[in-house]
């Protein structure tokens, strides 16, 4: 179980950067709604994720954790490998 352990926290730690790096781009160009992108190259899985996780709109309840955010990424990242 070691080899798996160490490939689930490589995926997460690729993740979580990833993740990170979208949100600082959509918090610095001022897209953090889902309707609020404009062109196909901001409608990617992760942006889309992310703007679900920061979306003003939407109460703070009923928005995606930074968690679920992470593992929704991971778990479409695995079905794609399949």
């Amino acid at each position: 179980m070691g080899l798996v352990n160490e490939a689930v926290d490589m995926m997460r730690g690729i993740g979580a950067q990833l993740v990170a790096e979208k949100k600082a781009e959509l918090l610095r160009d001022g897209k953090t709604a889902v309707g609020g992108v404009s062109s196909l190259e901001d409608r990617d899985f992760v942006s889309v994720l992310v703007q679900a996780h920061l979306n003003p709109d939407v109460a703070g309840g009923q928005r995606l954790s930074q968690d679920d955010v992470l593992s929704r990424k991971c778990g479409f990242c695995v079905v794609m490998l399949q």
